[in-house]
């Protein structure tokens, strides 16, 4: 079957570190600083915490108004820095406009940032250095892994530019010894780069944005957009039309976005692992 199932990866890895939590004892805490009543963001934390609880993480989820300052955030993250049952922390994004999303991620320690986006991790992962990267980069790259690919000389395409995927995922990628093209709205001839990639990985949300003209019968597709059409969730990929001439290909929903959530879980051992100086993973 060449559909990925993401949510039977996603489970496989959790039963695995459960196994890993119940092993070593571990009693492990994560901080979720949910900023406003955005309802995607409200969406993804019960997701996120529903999967804690399933693994016997501890979540503090941190609720705040949305017309609250700089300062009082900056306050609250570096309380959460300080103490040392705190194992990870959160920011969950998108945040209101008026604040600082760069001043705010750059207060969380670096080996609490569990969702590696402080400018040191990232500067850490482009150098080869970081354990804590980026979650649905390094959930697409454990898909890749799963699919027994050799990067190695392999041609991908990422689309999509953004810190939180897109460069993060052409880092790896890079570094996994594949030839890499970072693709974005201002890109001309997507279909001619498409067509010649091993690999294209979309993350640009733009719904239908590859179509089957744009792949090949030995291309891997790992769909990373989300975007909502008619009230149904859909991705960057023309599904229907792509699913029976590619090698692979990842759904939506069910494919990027379980293993999303599977590798935060992943980040919070590996901050634990961190800050007490030890190989659980």
């Amino acid at each position: 079957m060449n559909v990925i199932d993401g949510n039977k990866l996603a489970s496989d890895l959790l039963l695995e570190l459960k196994e890993i939590i119940r092993k070593n004892q571990l009693d492990l805490t994560l901080t979720v600083i949910l900023i406003g009543n955005n309802s995607a963001s409200l969406s993804y934390v019960k997701m996120k915490a529903s999967d804690a609880k399933k693994l016997g993480i501890n979540v503090n989820i941190i609720r705040i108004k949305t017309n609250t300052k700089n300062e009082d955030i900056v306050s609250l993250i570096e309380e959460n820095n300080a103490s040392k049952n705190v194992h990870g922390i959160l920011l969950q994004l998108p945040i209101p406009s008026h604040l600082d999303k760069n001043l705010l991620l750059n207060t969380i320690d670096p080996d609490k940032d569990v969702d590696g986006l402080t400018s040191i991790n990232i500067g850490r992962l482009y150098t080869e250095q970081s354990n804590l990267v980026p979650c649905t980069p390094h959930g697409c790259m454990h898909i890749l892994k799963k699919l027994n690919l050799d990067l190695t000389g392999s041609n991908s395409v990422v689309i999509g530019r953004s810190n939180l995927v897109g460069r993060p995922m052409a880092a790896m990628l890079e570094q996994h010894n594949s030839t890499v093209t970072l693709c974005h709205s201002k890109t001309q001839n997507l279909e001619a780069i498409c067509k010649n990639a091993d690999i294209i990985i979309s993350a640009a949300g733009v719904p239908n944005l590859i179509t089957k003209e744009m792949v090949s019968s030995t291309s891997t597709i790992i769909d990373v957009g989300i975007n909502f059409v008619g009230g149904k969730l859909t991705g960057d990929v023309n599904f229907d039309q792509i699913k029976d001439k590619v090698k692979y290909i990842t759904p939506v929903p069910g494919g990027v976005g379980p293993m999303t959530r599977a590798m935060l879980m992943r980040n919070i051992i590996m901050a634990y692992s961190i800050q007490n100086n030890l190989k659980l993973l």
